[in-house]
């Protein structure tokens, strides 16, 4: 079902350019497809950063934590 997702997600934003809100916790998912991430907490915003620079170089120790913590 992810990949659907993901082809359709990638179709709209290259085609039509479109600016999409994806909310998830499957990281393999936002990594491929993110431009920018932000990464929350408890309504508290940790870091809002390029997904490219998210992913292999979080600047918080949360962010470190979590993506730590999945299996990806």
């Amino acid at each position: 079902m992810v990949h659907g997702v993901q082809e359709i997600v990638g179709h709209l934003s290259n085609r039509d350019h479109m600016t999409m809100i994806v909310v998830t916790h499957q990281m393999n998912f936002a990594e491929k497809i993110a431009d920018e991430v932000l990464f929350l907490e408890d309504g508290r915003i940790f870091e809002d950063t390029p997904g490219k620079d998210f992913f292999k170089n979080p600047q918080t120790a949360r962010a470190r934590e979590f993506l730590d913590s999945m299996d990806f």
